[in-house]
């Protein structure tokens, strides 16, 4: 019996403990109190203290709906509250914002909302309030607490003046007023515990900055052991009693407003609040206008709204007649809803336990801060671009913000500030020092900071396209075609080169020319987003219709973007700067003026010229007078079109496959064409979408390499009588290998980028090795040598203008050029005349 007894013991207390923080399974009833070790209920104890009369005063003057809240707390329940005594409530009447002297000043509504946001509906011990439901319980991890105050004891009616300045409030500011709730999301208690602050890793020093404000702008330090509830600490815990908690607050203290409504009322903050507030609505809300109805008699001819802001979760307009959502979209959107408790939270999918986990936080600059930004900072382009702040667009303005915002609290803690990065990954570099002071809201932190962090959007060389009022076609490419993430990186260095709308019009569409009837492209939007261009016969200039199939449009503009990206300075003193996709600029001058040409052979009329310059945090920024064209010639066309190059090109033509039945005995082909693709013309067989560089000796270097043996004619080595199928095979095979010796991975340039005597790799494998036979490069501004591996070096020759000859072997998205529309892929390369041949054999 004494074991069972016992048993029955430690199951009760384990149960109890285990449960505690659950729903009491006890409905409030008029049983007679239970044993005394329960102590007296939550009412009859701050009865007998006697030094609460002030806060009892709150619970005798609420009455819900028959309702008595004395009551409530005299009998059996369920119910932690958290109260202030009479000292705090003296305090408060000689010191507080909102002009109350004596208790007969609080307003109906802020006695509620004393009481019941000091109030949840469960019974805690301090030691469970950190933890989320479950079996077992999620030790630690709960940050916040639904509380008993109700979405509509939060109904205001604001005046005009009161309201929102975006065109969305003007009915309603026209009309005198609106009944509004700023949040129609139940409101949370935030609190501060030894172990939540263990398990999410917030350090005392974090705690220090969270509790700095304007009235205590040193901070409070934290203790073991200490709990507080937003910012203001505990003082007495877990008192017993027969139904419930009760623990005292050292002082009292209105519930904080949601984050949108902090900063609304921060005299600091009203700039920032000025930006936030273009991206709000009211939005009738008609389960909670029937229910304050049913509350209130005279609401029966009112509405009451919800104020939203624009996010992924609500990006709709409301209707213009205010009764339910247009399938209009706004203009832009921000991260999350400040005004909101669910979509102020990272996760939030599970709202019993996720809203609990974490909660949202903001970084507000001041509005010192803020014009200082525009007035002589990073925001400086802004202001050159709009002139002033409400001239920003909304698109724009919302980058700056969305920069300001985070969707998790506990990633943004003091301690982690060196942790927060951009949409790039780079550090926003945040200080502990930036914060002024510190707001715990109900849904989320704000941090009021002396500095503004500049979107890499306004950082990067995409800032003045982002911003440009005569950039919207590239701006639409880069962010359509996803190049913004690449360009926002403020890793690297850019040039980027930005054709403004106005000469959007002289992109040359490569598959006209293979097609014999070049075109030159006019782009142009026909409506809002959706991109065409207005096609010409580049010759004669008559117009040849619209080109308006997305696909065809995406592979030319995202051609177009590819070659008009550097990675690295076009101003840095070189003459030849290859692009993101592979062709090389020619660059000649500096700054604005500076000319900048990709064909290779353009006329000066041709060129783009530089008419100004952006020095961005990541490079600069170049708006042109014209689109780069890039070369529509090929290897072959250009080495097809000079008698210079005559014995080579004859060479590269000859040499073939040497073939028993499908059997390859030895050689191949330079020049084919593409089973799938076709091009302009024929292409190097060998090239693979990327950059080259071939060297062609002269007529006489190839002629005195054929004296010496170095290789016979094709035709020679397939007519010799002499030989077998299989000799005749091996001495194609080492034609081949000298023909391709000639070509390099990398275009190399004389005026680009320098060599000493750099190593590339050929396209002659080396079956020794199995790696590819390499070539040694010495280059400069003015000269060009290259070494083969045999130790014999040719020297690139300037004079009579057969260098730096750029070409482009195309594939079209067809294996006929009839019914091709686009570029597939392409390789591009320099041509050079040398003086000798290269070779990795010694004689």
């Amino acid at each position: 019996m004494m074991k069972k007894t016992f048993f029955y013991v430690f199951l009760i207390s384990f149960m109890s403990l285990y449960f505690s923080g659950c729903k009491d399974p006890y409905p409030y009833n008029d049983q007679e109190p239970g044993p005394d070790v329960l102590g007296a209920s939550i009412y009859d104890y701050l009865e007998q203290a006697g030094n609460y009369k002030y806060y009892l005063s709150l619970v005798n003057s609420v009455n819900d709906a028959g309702t008595n809240y004395a009551e409530v707390l005299k009998k059996t329940g369920t119910k932690t509250v958290f109260v202030a005594d009479d000292d705090a409530f003296e305090a408060f009447f000689k010191n507080n914002p909102y002009g109350i002297t004596k208790f007969e000043d609080f307003t109906d509504q802020q006695k509620r909302a004393i009481l019941f946001s000091g109030m949840l509906d469960d019974t805690y011990l301090m030691e469970m309030l950190a933890n989320t439901p479950g079996i077992p319980p999620n030790k630690g991890q709960a940050l916040r607490r639904y509380t008993s105050w109700q979405v509509l004891d939060n109904v205001k009616y604001e005046s005009a003046d009161q309201m929102p300045g975006s065109p969305y409030w003007a009915p309603f500011r026209d009309q005198g007023g609106i009944y509004v709730l700023n949040d129609n999301s139940r409101w949370t208690m935030v609190h501060f515990l030894d172990a939540q602050m263990r398990s999410n890793g917030i350090t005392p020093d974090d705690f220090n900055y969270l509790t700095r404000t304007p009235e205590n702008p040193a901070g409070d330090q934290w203790n073991l052991n200490d709990a507080y509830i937003f910012n203001v600490k505990v003082v007495k815990k877990d008192v017993t009693c027969k139904n419930g908690y009760i623990n005292v607050l050292e002082k009292l203290q209105l519930p904080p407003d949601n984050m949108a409504e902090q900063i609304r009322k921060d005299q600091n903050s009203q700039l920032f609040n000025s930006f936030l507030e273009r991206f709000c609505a009211p939005y009738y809300d008609a389960a909670n206008t029937n229910s304050y109805r049913q509350l209130h008699s005279d609401f029966l001819d009112k509405r009451l709204y919800a104020k939203h802001f624009f996010t992924d979760a609500n990006p709709y307009l409301p209707n213009a007649d205010g009764t339910g959502v247009s399938n209009t979209r706004a203009t832009a959107l921000i991260k999350y809803d400040p005004g909101n408790i669910l979509s102020a939270t990272l996760n939030y999918t599970n709202t019993n336990t996720g809203i609990l986990t974490d909660m949202a936080a903001m970084f507000v600059p001041t509005d010192d801060a803020l014009n200082k930004w525009f007035n002589e900072g990073s925001g400086m382009i802004l202001k050159e671009r709009y002139g002033s702040w409400d001239y920003v667009p909304d698109d724009v303005m919302n980058v700056l913000l969305n920069n300001h915002m985070w969707s998790s609290f506990l990633q943004a803690i003091p301690s982690n500030f060196d942790k927060i990065q951009n949409q790039m990954g780079t550090s926003l570099h945040v200080k502990k020092e930036d914060v002024i002071y510190t707001n715990i809201c109900s849904n989320g932190a704000v941090y009021h900071v002396n500095k503004v962090y500049t979107p890499a959007d306004f950082a990067s060389v995409l800032a003045p396209v982002i911003i440009g009022q005569a950039t919207k076609i590239m701006y639409y490419a880069v962010k359509t075609y996803q190049f913004d993430l690449y360009l926002l990186s403020l890793e690297n260095q850019f040039s980027f080169i930005v054709p403004t709308d106005d000469v959007f019009d002289n992109y040359i569409d490569p598959v006209s020319v293979g097609k014999g009837v070049p075109e030159r492209w006019k782009f142009f939007f026909p409506r809002p987003n959706v991109l065409q261009a207005v096609r010409y016969d580049a010759v004669t200039g008559d117009s040849l219709g619209v080109q308006s199939d997305p696909t065809v449009i995406q592979r030319a503009m995202t051609d177009i973007i590819n070659n008009h990206i550097v990675v690295g300075d076009i101003g840095d003193g070189k003459t030849y700067y290859q692009t993101k996709g592979g062709a090389t600029i020619k660059v000649e001058g500096s700054g604005v003026g500076m000319t900048l040409d990709s064909k290779g052979n353009s006329a000066p009329e041709e060129k783009a010229n530089v008419v100004r310059v952006y020095n961005q945090e990541n490079g600069k920024t170049y708006l042109t007078d014209k689109i780069i064209l890039t070369p529509t010639q090929s290897v072959y066309s250009i080495l097809q079109s000079d008698d210079r190059f005559s014995k080579f090109f004859e060479l590269c033509l000859a040499v073939q496959p040497v073939m028993d039945g499908t059997k390859n005995l030895g050689g191949g082909s330079v020049f084919t064409n593409n089973t799938s693709f076709i091009g302009i013309t024929m292409n190097v067989a060998f090239f693979n979408t990327y950059h080259y560089t071939v060297y062609v000796p002269t007529n006489e270097a190839m002629d005195q390499a054929y004296q010496a043996g170095r290789y016979r004619m094709p035709d020679e080595i397939m007519n010799d009588s002499r030989l077998s199928l299989e000799e005749k095979g091996k001495e194609m095979q080492q034609v081949y290998e000298f023909v391709r010796y000639h070509f390099q991975d990398n275009s190399v340039y004389i005026g680009g980028t320098s060599y000493s005597d750099g190593w590339f790799e050929t396209a002659t494998l080396n079956p020794a090795t199995e790696k590819f036979r390499r070539v040694y490069v010495t280059n400069n501004s003015s000269s060009f040598s290259v070494r083969g591996e045999n130790g014999n070096t040719a020297h690139v020759i300037t004079d009579g203008g057969l260098y730096n000859l750029m070409g482009r072997d195309y594939l079209f998205n067809s294996k006929v050029i009839t019914t091709a529309t686009s570029i597939e892929t392409s390789s591009f390369a320099v041509v050079h005349q040398i003086d000798a041949v290269l070779d990795f054999q010694t004689k």
